[in-house]
């Protein structure tokens, strides 16, 4: 589907979907339309002056004028047009002209609804994964206009993003066996044509550079592990890193502590494909900040060589884990990722996003994402980001007594507690065990669970993309922290 951006609402469209703010009639609205409906068109809206939607619904007139039928849509605007209203106007007025078979739309946008915004939106809703069905559905639009709304829209940064964050949404919603360690190195590395410097380390070299705990985690797949680190230099060599660290777990089965029900566990590499999407945005609008962002990527499977419970592993950074539960190994992967990256880029601040606890699901359902910071400074940032995009997240407390209950007799630091409750583990001793990785006192750091926002209905949501490239973009511009 093509979507562009016209200053004026242009004629002869087969449908065109107008917004309804509060307090108007649906007749009333549509004098935006102006001359691009013909007389009769006009004539025949004024018999149904009355016609009223409410908030929320999105209704539907289809009128005759000269030119043959023309459908009118009507959009029920609430009070303002922050981030969630937007998402929801998009995603029903999408759904609404998909059904009656448009092929052809305007949908003209108020002048105080951010219009990049509603782009992304708009695009996000078209979106479908259905490569592997024999017989896809036919997609029913193949353009829509938008004109109006507020801000000068720069149009090619707003197809990047809208392309960033389907190409995450569909490395998440690739089939495990489509996607290894070694096919998502291979993807990844394609982001060297927009000058990402891209370096996939294999087991080899994993070995030599000590990073076990990544080693341990893919021992028992037949598919081999890989850490994949990519550059993106878009200010001065000295202006130094903001890093991104994600969770690529292709595929996990629980290893030896096996889970119940793993079928949808090929989407635990999502951290992983934000980080992607995020570093690919930033790319493509050649954005003034330099990024280093990492994924180590691994299968989590019961082989006859697999990690096991009560094996001790020596990390990166020196520290011995030992593993209380091989169900844990998102954490491990991080660990030695996150470790390696300060020890070798020095960034002043890092973010690792990851699908780590259940509890997440428990906590948020779906609405906000868990996020534990190193400082108020990069909470208040993250969280400022998280307004702008509606990708929401709530700070959890990091007191030392929930790093305490990752103690082991036997070595530095265990993997895993199940004082969460329900067997899940909590996500507050995780995020402590990940910090005892990362030296705060020299970077700045965060923790994202979000295991409960990226995969709804068994479907991506592509939910972190634009919360990253926002924050990045709002405080390392021109490699200069504020």
């Amino acid at each position: 589907m093509m979507i562009q951006f016209k200053s004026t609402v242009p004629g002869k469209a087969g449908a065109y979907a107008i917004c309804v703010e509060k307090g108007l009639k649906a007749f009333a609205a549509a004098a935006v339309l102006g001359k691009a409906l013909d007389s009769d068109t006009a004539k025949a809206l004024k018999k149904v002056a009355d016609f009223t939607v409410d908030a929320g619904d999105v209704a539907n007139l289809t009128l005759a004028g000269k030119d043959g039928r023309i459908d009118l849509f009507f959009y029920g605007a609430g009070k303002s047009f922050d981030a969630d209203s937007i998402k929801d106007m998009a995603k029903k007025l999408y759904a609404a002209l998909a059904a009656a078979k448009v092929q052809d739309a305007v949908i003209v946008l108020p002048e105080k609804l951010d219009a990049g915004g509603f782009y992304v939106q708009l695009s996000m809703a078209a979106y479908s994964f259905d490569k592997y069905k024999t017989k896809p559905a036919a997609k029913k639009i193949k353009k829509i206009t938008l004109a109006g709304g507020k801000g000068k829209v720069d149009a090619d940064a707003c197809k990047a993003m809208a392309d960033a964050v389907a190409n995450s949404r569909a490395y998440v919603d690739e089939p495990a066996n489509a996607l290894t360690p070694q096919k998502f190195a291979q993807s990844l590395a394609k982001l060297k044509d927009l000058g990402v410097k891209v370096n996939v380390m294999d087991r080899q070299q994993l070995e030599k550079e000590g990073l076990n705990l990544i080693i341990a985690v893919g021992r028992g797949s037949a598919n081999p592990p890989c850490l994949v680190i990519m550059q993106y230099q878009g200010a001065l060599a000295n202006a130094g890193y903001a890093a991104l660290a994600g969770k690529g777990v292709c595929f996990d089965s629980g290893g030896i502590n096996i889970k119940d029900a793993p079928e949808e566990m090929f989407q635990d590499m999502t951290g992983a494909a934000i980080v992607a999407g995020a570093i690919e945005y930033l790319a493509r609008v050649k954005a003034r900040v330099n990024v280093v962002a990492t994924v180590a990527l691994v299968e989590n499977m019961p082989g006859c060589d697999a990690l096991k419970p009560g094996d001790i592993i020596k990390s990166y950074k020196g520290k011995t884990v030992e593993i209380a539960n091989t169900d844990a190994e998102g954490r491990l992967i991080l660990a030695d990722a996150m470790a390696y990256v300060q020890d070798k880029f020095a960034p002043k601040a890092m973010v690792d996003v990851a699908t780590l606890t259940g509890l997440a699901v428990m906590m948020f359902k779906e609405r906000r994402a868990a996020l534990f910071p190193s400082s108020d400074k990069l909470a208040a940032q993250l969280e400022k980001a998280g307004e702008k995009t509606g990708e929401l997240l709530w700070s959890l407390p990091m007191d030392d007594y929930y790093g305490d209950l990752m103690k082991s007799s036997r070595a530095d630091i265990s993997n895993y507690t199940s004082t969460g409750g329900g067997g899940r583990g909590s996500p507050i001793s995780a995020a402590k065990f990940l910090e005892a990785f990362v030296d705060t006192r020299k970077t700045q750091w965060a923790h994202i669970d979000l295991a409960n926002t990226t995969f709804i209905d068994r479907m991506s949501t592509g939910w972190g993309v634009r919360l990253l490239t926002t924050w990045i973009l709002d405080n390392f511009a021109n490699g200069k922290p504020r």
